[in-house]
């Protein structure tokens, strides 16, 4: 068991409560992170371990606690297991690690020097005389000798030739939490080192600006790149760029339901004469998003989008292909029609005590929402009896399916979504509020929003500065906000 997993198992909200939580904090679920709290600027945000000060020698307990002595706060049943607690341990104690070579990397980047063209001269210079000193607002470190020398980051296979090297992180959630680091020379960032993964990358940069097309925008402007967390987060409008490619235009014009904008995405394609680009970026896009965009642009977009969801998938060593809306199976290198229709999953919610699978059916040129109890996907006549009525009900027409091979349309259809993403939306355990106290402070700056370079090694991730001062003494990292 990972961090992330831990913390995508237990309801936060319910143990916050329990603990007495400040009831201004509210909390979010993230696909791949889990659960997170935060205050009303976002300048705090936390997961369970950070909810609870964990320390490296707190989390067998802590794990323990909530699989043995108290489940109550499970949100999906789990179980204790030996191997899951040390490889939670393990889980955790990457990330400390990671997260004080951060920490220290960013210290040494606003007090240390780089070597340049066999000079040696503080960071802060070196970027200001390349006329790139935006790009220290991205939470950047500096890997020295002193860096290297660290004992404790030995295994983690830094070497004397990583030396004036930088270290850039990606970012899932504001508060230093980092979702990878890699390492670069400062001349070349296009090759870049991944060094640390937390589970998925993020976004470059800070927020609450621009969004740029790529972290090479972010030498010259203050802002971040493009991922779909950043809507969860954003708490002013933004600014697209010119430099957003057309596919990253649609997706924030898609997903992007919480993210206020300044211009439009569409009309960052319009300038950058990317209208006739667009078809060749459709097949991940809902027929309803398709129309609109038809309806916006006046290209003729739906045939593009057809042809384009042509995708390929194996089953119990069996080729299927999906085109043109329908299933197709493929033997002896000849494409048959498997069905005349395909189904999109969305996502599976659990509601009333069951879980449902929500998603939509594709037949001819229509698109016609299903929603149905998950459990009918265990047999293929329970579900073609639901795909049937819903497309009745619309008045779409009959499915089909090959009489000899129906059995296989449950895998078939699950092969072609492998990103159907699990929602609790269970009522929360009922817990009883033990103590009423705060457990973080609360914001006192108003000009800190969303910073997430560590001015301060933060509490819940770096190792002590005990820890490391029995290799050798380090001073307290000097401040590196640029708020």
């Amino acid at each position: 068991m990972t961090v992330n997993e831990f913390n995508s198992r237990i309801h936060l909200p319910t143990l916050a409560l329990s603990l007495g939580m400040n009831k201004d904090y509210s909390y979010r679920k993230l696909p791949t992170y889990g659960w997170l709290g935060y205050n009303q600027d976002m300048s705090h945000v936390f997961d369970v371990f950070e909810l609870l000060s964990a320390k490296l020698e707190d989390i067998k307990a802590i794990y323990r606690k909530y699989t043995i002595e108290d489940s109550s706060f499970q949100e999906y049943k789990f179980y204790y297991s030996e191997v899951s607690e040390n490889k939670l341990f393990s889980s955790f104690a990457r990330r400390n690690l990671f997260s004080s070579l951060w920490s220290l990397s960013v210290a040494e980047a606003a007090n240390g020097e780089i070597r340049i063209d066999d000079k040696v001269k503080k960071l802060e210079d070196v970027l200001t005389d390349l006329g790139i000193l935006n790009f220290s607002y991205t939470g950047i470190g500096l890997i020295t000798s002193r860096v290297i020398n660290q004992n404790i980051f030995k295994s983690i296979g830094l070497e004397d030739t990583d030396i004036n090297k930088l270290i850039i992180p990606t970012f899932y959630a504001p508060d230093y939490h980092f979702a990878t680091l890699e390492t670069f020379d400062l001349g070349n960032l296009d090759n870049r080192k991944l060094i640390y993964t937390s589970g998925e990358k993020g976004w470059y940069g800070e927020l609450n600006k621009t969004i740029v097309g790529s972290i090479n925008d972010l030498l010259s402007m203050r802002g971040c790149t493009w991922d779909p967390k950043i809507e969860f987060w954003t708490t002013k409008p933004v600014n697209i760029h010119t430099t957003v490619t057309v596919p990253q235009c649609l997706e924030i014009w898609t997903q992007s339901s919480n993210l206020t904008c300044s211009n439009s995405p569409l009309e960052i394609i319009r300038e950058n004469n990317g209208l006739s680009l667009i078809k060749n970026h459709l097949k991940d896009l809902p027929l309803i998003k398709v129309k609109e965009l038809e309806k916006l642009t006046g290209e003729k977009l739906t045939n593009h989008w057809i042809s384009n969801r042509n995708l390929e998938a194996d089953v119990f060593g069996t080729k299927f292909i999906c085109k043109n809306n329908r299933y197709y199976i493929k033997q002896y290198g000849i494409e048959n029609e498997y069905s005349n229709f395909s189904i999109k999953l969305t996502g599976i919610k659990k509601e009333e005590g069951d879980f449902y699978q929500y998603g939509f059916i594709h037949m001819n040129d229509s698109e016609t929402m299903f929603r149905a109890k998950r459990k009918v996907f265990n047999s293929y006549r329970a579900l073609l009896d639901v795909v049937t009525n819903v497309l009745l009900e619309a008045g779409v027409g009959v499915p089909m399916v090959s009489p000899n091979q129906k059995h296989y349309i449950t895998n078939v259809i699950d092969a072609f979504n492998p990103d159907n993403p699990i929602e609790n939306t269970a009522p929360a355990p009922r817990v009883e509020v033990i103590a009423a106290k705060s457990l973080l402070p609360e914001s006192t700056n108003g000009e800190v929003l969303h910073s997430q370079t560590p001015s301060q090694v933060h509490p819940c991730l770096a190792l002590s500065q005990e820890q490391l001062s029995e290799h050798q003494s380090l001073d307290e990292p000097p401040s590196y906000d640029h708020a």
